[in-house]
């Protein structure tokens, strides 16, 4: 599969399922937490899994419960910066599942997420994120 729109290396991987536990500060429009992907291989000899982030504060990458490293591009101006997470072996089956989790807190120049004050919202007595 190939999406202009996107960094990731769709043809190779596939996310089937997402596990969020996010904590969400208001007061820091701030997002801070881990996601965990349930993902499996679409093709033999899988040595990679390329997402697309932006403006995030990474802290951690795993692959399968095993810290990774990884690596951030430099930020293309409309697709953002591709996360290039080393599987710790090649993947040699198509069809193999596995899980990478990334530990990670959004910043202020985040391009996904806006918040608004109470004052701006039709009731004008909670914040909304969005």
């Amino acid at each position: 599969m190939i999406d202009p729109s996107s960094l990731a290396n769709l043809s190779q991987v596939v996310t089937k399922h997402i596990h969020l536990d996010w904590n969400i500060s208001f007061d820091e429009k701030k997002i801070s937490g881990h996601i965990l992907l349930d993902m499996l291989t679409c093709v033999p000899d899988v040595k990679e899994v390329i997402l697309d982030t932006s403006y995030l504060d990474l802290k951690s990458v795993e692959v399968n419960g095993e810290e990774v490293k990884y690596t951030v591009a430099e930020r293309h101006l409309s697709l953002g910066s591709a996360l290039t997470i080393p599987l710790p072996e090649t993947i040699e089956k198509e069809g193999t599942a596995f899980q990478v989790k990334v530990v990670y807190s959004t910043t202020d120049k985040c391009t996904s997420v806006q918040y608004l004050e109470p004052e701006q919202t039709v009731g004008k007595k909670f914040p909304y994120l969005f």
